[in-house]
């Protein structure tokens, strides 16, 4: 087993648990919208997607954008990067980066119901016992109203939260198909960025606080670290197997407890049952993505 692989996906991880920190952070006290931060996230990644494919190009890299694959990285944009990471950042303004990743975290529980439903699979003991793990751990945190939330606060930011998984786990496929049509994870993210940053400026010159964004640092760090976090990813999956990288991403939401745990207290209080309930998420996204 590659151990930088296996070090990347466990990286990506804690990145994406510090990216949701960060955000929570940020749009706690309605100072940075959702909508803003997901511009300048898309506006980092961009950033980064660019340094990341510019070095492919001179290292002799040949892409293959033209041929196929451009509809697909724009489809995945649009859900991923787009409506996703926003739903991601509202939720996590509404309910905490801890109950809001726990809940985002069951898009790994979503492609294998779509297939036992519509092609008919059967499922193993181990997607089984994971899914239900999932639904378990899902479900109590999504019960449980004690972060501070009011109660219409609480059912928009767990819808919310569920509607970023369902866009992930759906940008997921389209992501795969560009990467395999263009040849380049990175030409890939840079036109999915390149989407979703067109979609939030839409957004923002609507609702405003772009400027306001950029100049707030946890806004900025949470940007850093989600873009950081997609390189990383990709790079895990090239050098170790998806069946033990993608297992390893599925722990952020340990590291989103953790990180809260030791650095966020006072802004997001995290009790047993959320604790028990990310725990769940995780084990069960491991085994789930494991089989």
């Amino acid at each position: 087993m590659e151990p930088v692989g296996v070090a990347m996906a466990l990286g990506t991880a804690f990145l994406w648990a510090l990216t949701s920190v960060a955000m929570r952070r940020a749009t706690a006290t309605a100072e940075v919208s959702p909508v803003a931060a997901s511009a300048v996230a898309s506006l980092m990644g961009l950033v980064i997607a660019l340094v990341a494919t510019l070095a492919e190009l001179s290292a002799g890299r040949e892409f293959h954008a033209l041929d196929g694959g451009l509809v697909e990285a724009v489809a995945a944009g649009a859900l991923v990067f787009g409506i996703g990471r926003l739903l991601w950042y509202y939720g996590i303004s509404k309910i905490g980066a801890s109950r809001s990743n726990a809940i985002a975290a069951s898009e790994t529980l979503i492609a294998p119901l779509v297939a036992i439903i519509l092609a008919g699979e059967s499922p193993s003991v181990l997607v089984l016992t994971g899914g239900a793990m999932i639904a378990a751990g899902v479900a109590t945190v999504s019960l449980q109203r004690n972060g501070g939330s009011s109660g219409n606060e609480w059912t928009v930011g767990v819808a919310a939260s569920v509607g970023a998984a369902l866009s992930f786990a759906l940008g997921a496929t389209y992501a795969r198909i560009a990467n395999v049509a263009i040849g380049s994870p990175f030409l890939t993210t840079l036109i999915s960025t390149a989407t979703s940053l067109s979609m939030m400026l839409l957004l923002t010159a609507r609702t405003g606080g772009l400027r306001r964004a950029l100049g707030n640092g946890y806004a900025l760090a949470g940007s850093l670290a989600n873009g950081l976090a997609s390189v990383l990813f990709w790079g895990s999956l090239y050098l170790a197997p998806v069946s033990v990288a993608v297992p390893l991403t599925q722990t952020y939401p340990l590291f989103t407890l953790m990180i809260t745990l030791g650095f966020a207290k006072a802004l997001e209080r995290v009790d047993a049952w959320t604790a028990v309930g990310a725990v769940a998420v995780t084990v069960g996204a491991v085994m789930v993505t494991a089989s």
